[in-house]
């Protein structure tokens, strides 16, 4: 997807790749919240998943960088970067992932559990 006018991304962007759904409220920090609520998981990341397949669902993420152990999917909204840390084992399996962001008010990030 090309973004010639509006360089920022939709919370929806985030929302899909996950797999999980998206609150009315439609604010990026609404967002947050929802998916920090006990009994919300990713549907579309699961524990122990090889990490191409993993990675593959964010292809609408502004930047991907690729560590040993980890991945970090940045998405830019107008109130600043949401940060998503995918880490793996030795084995490349999908082991945590852990959401950054102001709205967390967590320097440290905040897991967020896998099924």
């Amino acid at each position: 997807m090309m973004r010639f006018r509006f360089p920022f991304s939709r919370p929806d962007e985030v929302a899909d790749a996950l797999g999980v759904d998206l609150p009315r409220c439609g604010t990026i920090e609404g967002f947050i919240t929802h998916l920090l609520q006990k009994g919300t998981y990713p549907r579309n990341l699961l524990k122990n998943m090889n990490r191409k397949e993993a990675e593959s669902f964010f292809n609408t993420a502004l930047k991907k960088e690729h560590f040993k152990q980890k991945t970090l999917i940045s998405y830019l909204f107008s109130q600043g970067w949401l940060e998503l840390m995918l880490l793996f084992d030795d084995n490349g399996k999908l082991r945590r992932i852990y959401i950054y962001h102001k709205a967390t008010r967590s320097s440290q990030g905040v897991e967020i559990p896998l099924i």
